[in-house]
């Protein structure tokens, strides 16, 4: 029985389908630091370090690009204008009058007792 794929288009299929090129960042290997997994544990002080300089690192296993180290970017906050919501926002005339019905409401609860089966 024929395997599925020769050994040449099983590895066309590996790269055509690497992590890296799924998310649509692929880009130059060669200009990047590549480690592998073992000097990345022992030295990923010195590996952030770099990524502070502004270098990017790739962490391999057995030679394959896994994961790749790169600077944190600051979020940028958002600046408000005031008055931006000018003509959006509205207030009701009588949006401070009380109710009647729920100011009576309000008072009968202010005069009834606080635990009202101690008073019986």
């Amino acid at each position: 029985m024929r395997p599925r794929f020769t050994r040449r288009e099983a590895r066309a299929q590996r790269r055509r389908c690497h992590p890296l090129r799924k998310i649509g960042e692929w880009t130059n290997l060669a200009k990047m630091k590549q480690v592998n997994i073992h000097e990345a544990k022992t030295r990923l002080s010195q590996l952030i370090a770099d990524v502070e300089r502004g270098e990017e690192v790739v962490i391999a296993r057995a030679g394959q690009p896994v994961v790749r180290l790169v600077k944190e970017q600051p979020e940028r906050k958002v600046l408000r204008k005031a008055g931006s919501m000018k003509g959006e926002i509205w207030f009701a005339p009588d949006y401070d009058k009380a109710d009647a019905e729920i100011l009576e409401m309000f008072e009968e609860s202010i005069n009834a007792p606080l635990f009202p089966d101690e008073n019986k």
